[in-house]
């Protein structure tokens, strides 16, 4: 049996939190007699490889050792791994990027839920390199990107910085910063958080940049209000 467009929309809604699963799976069941086996259980591992990968980018963004990177990726890798854990395993259809990207063709919820996305220069690659995860391999990347932040905000107040507020701006200057681009609570303009998918693009752009010129690339991050500002001149230039 094959995905029908209720079925993709109901996924697509649930990994974009904006359903409760159980709810969700119930609505799909009942209308389209769906079956589990149709669904793959995502896997809780990640490779040696991937773990070393990520942390070499992680060494090169904070300025650390690779060492102590790694020991940082693999708490993160057991912390997100626990939290999956507690809330029970998430099912997802084979090749969902691919569903994903043809149902927004033809759905007009999927097409509004990439919407926000798509303004941000996301690409088809960017969803496929990102939903071609496994939930335990994004959920880690999450967690690299707020232990850096915090990491940043903490050594800046250290350092002297007046109050919360601006360390977390300049934390927020050197860093990325993920999230929901619509979110404006913290952040508005070019400062607002960059989609998720955008998260593998990035990486391979900055540690690029960084290894070309280290202080040609902290000397163009001077010229705006934050890291996010930046990525997003960069997209819209071609150059990322």
């Amino acid at each position: 049996m094959i995905f029908t467009t209720l079925n993709i929309r109901v996924v697509a809604l649930i990994i974009f939190s904006t359903l409760d699963v159980e709810s969700a799976f119930a609505t799909t069941l009942e209308k389209q007699n769906t079956v589990a086996s149709q669904m793959v259980r995502e896997n809780l591992t990640v490779s040696p490889a991937w773990e070393k990968r990520v942390a070499h980018h992680l060494a090169s963004a904070a300025g650390t050792s690779f060492e102590d990177a790694l020991n940082t990726v693999r708490i993160c890798i057991e912390a997100k791994k626990k939290e999956i854990q507690k809330e029970g395993p998430k099912y997802v259809p084979p090749n969902w990027s691919t569903l994903l990207l043809e149902a927004e063709r033809t759905d007009p919820i999927i097409k509004n839920k990439l919407a926000p996305l798509r303004r941000d220069g996301v690409t088809d690659e960017d969803i496929r390199r990102y939903h071609d995860m496994n939930e335990l391999e994004r959920r880690t990347l999450q967690c690299l990107n707020e232990v850096t932040l915090y990491s940043a905000w903490k050594s800046a107040l250290q350092a002297g910085l007046s109050d919360d507020r601006t360390a977390a701006v300049y934390s927020r200057k050197y860093y990325p910063y993920f999230g929901d681009p619509d979110d404006t609570r913290v952040t508005s303009g070019d400062d607002r958080p960059l989609p998720l998918e955008l998260m593998l693009r990035e990486a391979t752009w900055s540690d690029k940049e960084r290894n070309r010129n280290p202080s040609q690339f902290k000397e163009w991050l001077e010229k705006y209000s934050s890291y996010n500002a930046f990525v997003r001149v960069e997209i819209r230039a071609g150059r990322m």
